[in-house]
């Protein structure tokens, strides 16, 4: 990858111009450290990509939210005819969007990019993974790029893609979200009625269903917005016009099925 150069020399990390650093001995888990979120290499593997897909959703599943999402992302990424890759995170723990995603690609064997925070890294364990449909030699050999915090990661998840899939989870999806309207990259928000998780959490004071909050407060419902991931009133305001062009949300429900659904998705981003 040309200016990235990650240094290989000795077991302590290594620091290049590009600002990547790299500890391999040890490394298990192919590690790449970068410091700020333009860092992240876009590699041979995605020249040619149509749709580069960032996916966000439950770290931890409520019922009803892996099975109709792992048959969308599956339809979604067959409707696309391999002209697909896939953004996530590799904490990839049994029902979470990022088990659900990294399925989804080596089933499919399409190329995919792993992206994480420095906070997050404790939790990537192999062990936790579905029974089935993860490779783990493909995983290990595949790089998992660390910023050094959650604001730089939901940056360089939208820099290093087009497209953007919100499928549940809580404030941080709604962050991805603001990133990838910022970026200009265009967002399937799919909405799944039979999750069982309110939209709204008082106490946390967060979404508990980020699809759902999403589409309400696109709808117009008055909910509390989320300033400290700008989802502001100023943020909707300012790019209005981008989210009316930008932005689709699709109801598994109302398509009758999630493979209906996934095509509905496939082709407002291919459109």
């Amino acid at each position: 990858m040309t200016g990235n150069n990650i240094s290989k020399t000795g077991g302590i990390q290594q620091t290049n111009q590009a600002g990547i650093t790299s500890n391999p001995n040890g490394n298990e888990l192919n590690l790449v450290r970068i410091d700020n979120a333009s860092k992240v290499p876009q590699d041979s593997a995605w020249v040619g990509i149509n749709n580069r897909i960032a996916t966000a959703g439950y770290s931890a599943a409520p019922e009803g939210y892996e099975a109709p999402t792992q048959e969308f992302v599956d339809s979604l990424v067959n409707e696309l005819s391999g002209q697909v890759a896939l953004v996530t995170s590799p904490t990839a723990d049994k029902g979470s969007i990022d088990a659900i995603s990294t399925v989804s690609a080596h089933k499919a064997n399409v190329p995919m990019k792993y992206v994480t925070a420095e906070g997050y890294v404790k939790y990537i364990n192999p062990e936790n993974f579905p029974e089935q449909g993860i490779r783990k030699d493909r995983f290990a050999a595949e790089p998992k790029y660390v910023l050094p915090n959650s604001d730089e990661y939901s940056k360089a998840t939208a820099e290093v893609s087009n497209s953007f899939l919100a499928t549940g989870g809580r404030d941080t999806t709604v962050g991805d979200f603001v990133n990838a309207i910022k970026k200009g990259n265009k967002v399937i928000v799919l909405n799944n009625e039979n999750i069982d998780a309110s939209i709204w959490d008082e106490a946390k004071e967060r979404p508990n269903n980020a699809s759902a909050y999403l589409k309400a407060v696109l709808s117009g419902e008055d909910l509390p917005l989320i300033p400290g991931k700008g989802f502001t009133q100023e943020f909707l305001t300012e790019y209005a016009d981008d989210i009316s062009k930008l932005v689709k949300v699709v109801d598994i429900e109302k398509n009758g099925s999630a493979q209906i659904a996934a095509k509905e998705a496939a082709s407002f981003l291919t459109a």
